[in-house]
């Protein structure tokens, strides 16, 4: 087997290939190679944003009026976050803003991934993205398994859990009357 190195071919040849007037070269393996890199990378950073989006809209739907939603992004856990700092929601409607991205966001790159035939890309990039839910789904999770839970709160540093219970204690068996879950700092 005779191996060849693959290098640009000159102007005249990509015309005729491409039909391009302006063609330079064609694209060759290491072309491709970046391209789908960076195609990758833009696929699994791009959602990140748009997740925190849905949050913040469901956030600021569930609220009363003139609540304010922020947008933050704490470096060293390498996370951005949407939050809704000192609303208090119902336990279904936490449950909506936790889960909608998740879903949401993970159908639209499924749709996208299959609209464009790249079935590996779709494959990677819904799976970057739902391991990004992690905390999202732990709340789900958290939320699920206490039935005394009745009210969430979104805070900058985390999530606060409300419910019924004793005086002196929680749903979640905290003294405070709830469950400071902090995964923000």
């Amino acid at each position: 087997i005779q191996h060849k190195q693959l290098t640009a071919m000159p102007l005249g040849t990509c015309r005729r290939i491409s039909g391009l007037p302006y063609s330079t070269h064609v694209l060759l393996p290491q072309d491709v190679h970046t391209f789908l890199q960076f195609i990758l990378y833009t696929g699994c950073l791009l959602p990140l944003p748009v997740h925190e989006l849905v949050h913040g809209v469901l956030f600021k739907l569930f609220a009363p009026a003139g609540s304010h939603v922020t947008f933050g992004a704490n470096w060293r856990a390498g996370m951005i976050y949407a939050c809704a700092e000192g609303v208090v929601y119902t336990r279904r409607q936490y449950l909506v803003i936790a889960l909608a991205p998740a879903i949401a966001v993970t159908a639209a790159l499924i749709v996208l991934g299959i609209a464009l035939r790249w079935p590996l890309w779709t494959i990677v990039v819904a799976t970057v993205h739902l391991c990004g839910c992690a905390g999202d789904i732990a709340y789900v999770d958290i939320i699920r398994r206490n039935p005394l839970i009745t009210h969430c709160e979104d805070t900058s540093f985390g999530a606060s859990f409300y419910g019924e219970g004793r005086d002196d204690e929680g749903a979640c068996g905290e003294r405070s009357g709830g469950d400071d879950l902090d995964d923000r700092e």
